[in-house]
């Protein structure tokens, strides 16, 4: 048996609502309240599993009395019904956790639904509470909230994935490193193009010098290529070795 509070002012329409009510076999009035207040007390002193409020009541509105109820007795499931179906009362009764949004203009078996679905841990709205609720969500600003909490979900996204890939104790190292750059540490550019590939290392770079072999010797770069052919020499009166790079030699005999 599902147990029912009712908080009207109006002694008339508690009657009413009884009468609706209690034509069910398995729902049963079992307390009245005139106000807000009385409703609260009664909600807390009283086993009740569902209180039926209006919002236009003394002492304290209905809406308020729901934020109550849910604070000292949290068992009871709370359906305002009223007369007043403005936006505001439905989003400010949801907001105080009520299960239901009626207007008295509903049907009765309505009424005994809303009641059933209440008591079984569920939520009914009436189709007019219903339009304003999905009016709110729809509207601009609702849709730019929900898209800025997106943005900020994914800007959150990417920066704990970039702090979880950086290296402890300096940043994110990008580009090729070569065994200098490691030598270089965290605090220099790394990003150098490969000395191979760009065909800049000299010929004998790396390599310690040794008897008769300096920097460049015998071997001459061409067009970024380094060739084997070797360098002719070619005695100067002054008895000094000179380097040519190409052509013949001063008898006109070819290499």
């Amino acid at each position: 048996m599902i147990r029912v509070l009712v908080a009207d002012d109006e002694p008339l329409i508690r009657a009413g609502i009884r009468m609706i009510l209690t034509s069910a076999d398995d729902i049963d009035v079992v307390a009245e309240a005139r106000d807000g207040r009385e409703a609260v007390e009664t909600a807390r002193s009283t086993a009740v599993d569902v209180a039926l409020l209006d919002i236009q009541m003394p002492e304290l509105d209905g809406l308020t009395a729901l934020a109550e109820i849910g604070r000292v007795a949290p068992r009871v499931r709370v359906l305002i019904l009223t007369t007043f179906g403005e936006r505001e009362n439905v989003l400010r009764a949801l907001g105080h956790g009520g299960a239901g949004f009626l207007l008295k203009d509903s049907a009765p078996q309505e009424l005994i639904h809303a009641v059933r679905a209440a008591a079984a841990g569920d939520a009914y709205l009436s189709p007019a509470a219903t339009r304003h609720v999905v009016d709110t969500l729809a509207s601009p600003a609702a849709t730019a909230r929900g898209e800025e909490a997106r943005r900020r979900a994914v800007r959150a996204h990417r920066a704990g994935a970039a702090g979880a890939g950086a290296p402890r104790g300096g940043p994110v190292q990008r580009g090729r490193r070569g065994p200098a750059a490691h030598e270089r540490g965290h605090g220099e550019d790394v990003r150098q193009p490969d000395p191979d590939q760009a065909g800049l290392r000299q010929p004998g770079a790396g390599r310690a010098p040794g008897p008769g072999r300096g920097p460049g010797a015998g071997r001459r770069v061409i067009g970024g290529q380094c060739s084997r052919r070797p360098l002719k020499r070619r005695g100067s009166p002054s008895g000094l070795s000179s380097f040519s790079s190409g052509g013949s030699s001063a008898s006109g005999a070819p290499w």
